[in-house]
């Protein structure tokens, strides 16, 4: 009787594991666009959910996240999704924040500086960027249903994602402190995924982990060396593209 309960406990959980991992929240973006549908998977990792302690409490975060579409050389084209903290600016913070200043560049440093080559600004509070594009983090595996307004054949659909506070022995939470970048949350850096998409094909594209963001946020370039990051690898556990409905 003892046996058959765990056995039945043991599958319940398998049950419950398997919903989690088949179950992906539906976002959706760039609705009234006119051009190429795009299914973007994003499964979490063991690590897309973390926490950390405040006095007594402990406070649960999610990653910030961005998505967008590069030429083949490399020119930012368009964004595909981006979370509102940094695309609107709504950081929790212990002082007042100037309206029309950006800030914590650290956290997704290569979509931003890649969006600002063709925008020219920065988004703040006062200049954010627009509803159709932006969206809270979500709290699991999700699809983000988008479209493409560009026809190039092949383009770069470039992923990337960043959690607060998970630092490791090579970029630690306390040497950032005083630093007006990283504002002593960011620990490990933006991780930036990357794969090449036809468009004129429909099908699955997977993204491949390809490097790392500044750290500081000073510039958008990525370092492909990856043996300094840790726990952050395991942030995402895959991103694929699906091009077509």
């Amino acid at each position: 009787m003892k046996f058959n309960f765990i056995v039945i406990l043991f599958l319940i959980n398998v049950f419950i594991l398997q919903g989690e991992e088949n179950n992906h929240i539906s976002l959706y973006t760039n609705e009234t666009v006119q051009g190429t549908p795009l299914n973007i998977m994003v499964d979490r990792g063991e690590f897309y959910n973390s926490k950390f302690k405040l006095d007594i409490y402990s406070i649960y975060i999610t990653p910030q996240m961005a998505i967008w579409v590069e030429d083949m050389d490399g020119t930012f084209l368009e964004t595909l999704y981006v979370t509102n903290s940094l695309a609107k600016q709504k950081w929790q913070a212990f002082i007042k924040l100037d309206n029309e200043k950006s800030y914590r560049s650290e956290t997704l440093p290569r979509w931003l500086f890649s969006q600002f080559t063709k925008t020219g600004f920065f988004p703040s509070r006062e200049n954010p960027l627009p509803d159709a594009i932006t969206g809270a983090t979500p709290f699991s595996s999700f699809i983000l249903t988008t479209k493409t307004c560009f026809t190039k054949k092949k383009v770069k659909v470039m992923f990337e994602v960043n959690m607060a506070f998970d630092d490791n022995s090579n970029f630690s939470v306390s040497q950032e402190f005083g630093n007006p970048n990283a504002n002593g949350t960011s620990g490990q850096p933006s991780l930036i995924y990357s794969g090449v998409v036809d468009l004129s094909k429909a099908g699955d594209y997977p993204l491949i982990l390809v490097g790392y963001g500044s750290p500081t946020g000073v510039d958008g370039s990525i370092t492909p060396k990856l043996e300094l990051i840790t726990t952050a690898k395991d942030i995402i556990k895959k991103v694929t593209i699906r091009v077509g409905m």
